[in-house]
């Protein structure tokens, strides 16, 4: 072993000959001896093999089966699949056990946030003077999967002061914190990796991105250009690099330089292709993201953020695609749903070609229509809003009035296109029909609400078409069509 190496390079060195003499040769005689055994298992468990976890426990059940750190490495791999119980009785035959066998111990009992689960967590750490790094990430693991991340924040200090090398459990807990999204303390953890190993390019790219999701900008785009200094080829620097600078609102020519190639990884996704997009319409090269899209859409499954970005430039060629791909799309969500997602987060656009889309392909219910109404309503789409109105409310002239939103979306359309009689005589129908819906002795079917809730429910709509018939009963020229609110 080369004492030259860190222990990163030591553990891949290992972990790099095992695979190729046990796991890819077959080589059982081939030599490890036990500790390299342990440093190999806790490095494949780092890049997440399991057939090179299983491997070393194989070959450590051959030459060492009386060993207990194997022998608690192999409760700890029964637990992975979870297997708690033979954990456990595996665990409890460990005569010398340590931090991963308490640890072990604690969550076969199940063990919750409470003040003696804690006490022993802190005996833990009186009891150890140096922690091995796979104690530390369990440590922590533990804790995350408890809800008890305040007692790592509480014995920050204490457990750091125990490790030979503190950057595992500092990188742990940064990883903990950025995942219950503590995103300002992960910046603070990270900063203090790049104190420990400035010329580490994993921990200015950990801390660009980390200040890009607490929101500081300026900071994440200056960790991401010294990451570029250390490593001039990182995609994860490029990419944290052009989202800073595009939330910046600043030179979206190099944002798009950036962002460009990372289409070609398999790991791009839709952030990146939403930031070069958003690039090169700023820079008006709306073509040139039509193509980028596509492209991106022929090399990845399908995805609706991709799907909704070509649909809003260009509806023509992303309504064709939506045609292609609609079964696939509504594996996950209706077009329908979709729509309605869209508009509620304020995408009234895109919202728009997708509840058409929906029209346009047979789904004529009255609840998609009054959905439509209401959305090419809100798009100042007053014309369409009015015919796909007055379908809903033929197709269910009985029960329209449990679509309030259809009620004040059709009404408002009539006033907004300047259709004041039509608008008039809708209201004065709308009315009775409410009016008469409420005498009726039977309480009025309105889905799941209870007869007290429908009875609100049907007044405040007559409320609403009193106020709007008042307002409407003045002359035409009277009527600020911009400006109606019915009621005030």
């Amino acid at each position: 072993m080369d004492n030259n190496l860190n222990p990163d390079d030591s553990r891949q060195s290992l972990y790099e000959e095992f695979l190729s003499e046990v796991v890819r040769a077959g080589n059982q005689e081939a030599y490890f001896d036990e500790q390299d055994l342990v440093e190999i298992f806790d490095y494949s468990s780092d890049m997440d093999n399991y057939i090179a976890k299983m491997e070393v426990l194989l070959y450590g059940a051959r030459h060492y089966p009386d060993s207990q750190p194997l022998a608690t490495r192999r409760a700890w791999f029964y637990s992975s699949f979870g297997e708690m119980d033979a954990a456990a009785e595996l665990n409890n035959r460990v005569s010398n056990g340590g931090v991963l066998n308490e640890l072990l111990s604690l969550m076969a009992e199940g063990a919750a946030d409470t003040p003696a689960t804690r006490a022993r967590l802190d005996a833990m750490i009186d009891a150890n003077e140096d922690f091995a790094d796979e104690e530390l990430i369990q440590l922590v693991d533990f804790c995350a999967q408890a809800q008890m991340l305040d007692w790592v924040e509480q014995n920050y200090e204490r457990v750091k002061a125990k490790c030979s090398y503190p950057q595992t459990f500092i990188y742990e807990y940064a990883n903990r914190c950025e995942e219950e999204m503590k995103y300002g303390r992960a910046v603070a953890l990270f900063e203090e990796l790049t104190m420990m190993e400035p010329f580490t390019v994993d921990f200015w790219e950990r801390l660009s991105a980390a200040q890009y999701r607490e929101g500081l900008y300026d900071a994440a785009l200056s960790s991401a250009e010294y990451a570029m200094a250390i490593s001039p080829a990182s995609p994860e620097a490029s990419r944290i690099k052009g989202m800073a600078l595009y939330a910046l609102g600043r030179d979206f020519e190099t944002v798009s330089e950036l962002m460009t190639p990372l289409l070609a990884y398999p790991e791009a996704n839709d952030t990146d292709l939403s930031v070069l997009v958003g690039s090169l319409v700023e820079l008006g090269r709306n073509s040139e993201a039509v193509d980028k899209i596509k492209l991106y859409m022929d090399t990845h499954p399908v995805s609706r953020p991709a799907l909704g970005m070509l649909i809003t430039i260009s509806p023509t060629d992303g309504l064709a695609r939506l045609r292609e791909c609609a079964a696939r799309v509504e594996e996950t969500m209706t077009v329908h749903d979709w729509a309605l997602r869209e508009y509620v987060e304020g995408k009234g656009s895109l919202a728009a070609s997708l509840i058409g889309f929906c029209l346009e392909n047979g789904d004529r219910s009255v609840y998609t229509r009054s959905l439509a109404c209401e959305i090419f309503f809100a798009n100042e789409m007053y014309d369409e809003a009015i015919a796909v109105g007055r379908l809903a409310m033929e197709e269910s002239p009985e029960r329209f009035y449990c679509y309030p939103a259809l009620i004040y979306s059709l009404s408002m359309a009539y006033v907004r296109a300047g259709r004041f009689a039509e608008a008039r005589e809708f209201a004065s129908g709308a009315l009775g029909a409410l009016i008469e819906a409420k005498k009726r002795p039977e309480a009025p079917s309105t889905g799941s609400l209870t007869p007290v809730e429908a009875h609100i429910y049907l007044s405040g709509l007559v409320r609403y078409l009193f106020a709007f018939s008042r307002d409407m009963s003045r002359p035409d020229s009277a009527i600020d069509a911009a400006g109606f609110n019915p009621g005030v």
